[in-house]
């Protein structure tokens, strides 16, 4: 699993990792 500097972006503005987790793999997602 790999850990981007948009992920600890995310985590700074929310600290729910849930959350954070699911718009990840959400933006993720939308990059495929």
């Amino acid at each position: 699993f790999l850990v981007t500097k948009n992920f600890d972006v995310i985590l700074d503005w929310n600290r729910s990792n849930y959350f954070a987790l699911t718009v990840f793999l959400l933006s993720d997602e939308v990059i495929k």
